[in-house]
């Protein structure tokens, strides 16, 4: 390598690898969620969509919450339900009280956000919650709340503390 232009496109290609390897690292759930308590939303949703495509178990479980979580802290409810929808839910435990609140609020508040211009129109080629009457939705709601409901003994032998990732409980009185 005589050549002094060899010299130069060997430097930059070093120079270049490690920000082209910092760009193609894989998320890491920490990583998400020091965005998403900035309040970086976007950027926390594309982490949170990663690791909800790569993760198994708990650490998909969260990502997936959070994922809808900053869709709906983004305003756009909608989408955060179609996402919602794609979930597959645990048949029991902890995992499927949590999801079944979310969804709860998403539709909740979905409904309140565009519930005073639905009419039971549908808007075509938007996602489901687009396509669902208001009756429909409160439907779903109701049922996440009605599930919910039955499952109150197993959620009270729950420590609240412990549900610090999915709800804000610094100001709860955890003594109830």
């Amino acid at each position: 390598m005589e050549n002094p232009m060899s010299w130069v496109l060997c430097g930059l290609l070093l120079a270049a690898s490690p920000a082209r390897a910092a760009q193609t690292r894989r998320p890491t759930m920490s990583d998400a969620d020091a965005k998403f308590q900035k309040g970086l939303y976007q950027e926390a949703l594309g982490d949170y969509e990663a690791l909800a495509k790569s993760a198994r178990g708990e650490e998909q479980v969260k990502a997936q919450f959070r994922a809808c979580e900053a869709e709906a802290l983004l305003f756009r409810y909608g989408e955060a339900i179609g996402r919602f929808e794609k979930i597959v839910l645990p048949k029991k435990g902890p995992d499927r009280a949590r999801l079944l609140l979310l969804k709860a609020e998403l539709y909740r508040e979905y409904l309140k956000q565009y519930g005073f211009g639905l009419r039971g129109d549908v808007v075509e080629g938007e996602g489901s919650a687009f396509r669902k009457t208001p009756k429909e939705l409160r439907r779903e709601a109701e049922a996440a709340y009605r599930e919910l409901w039955d499952m109150r003994a197993e959620l009270a032998r729950m420590p609240i503390a412990g549900e610090s990732y999915f709800l804000d409980v610094a100001k709860a009185d955890r003594s109830l």
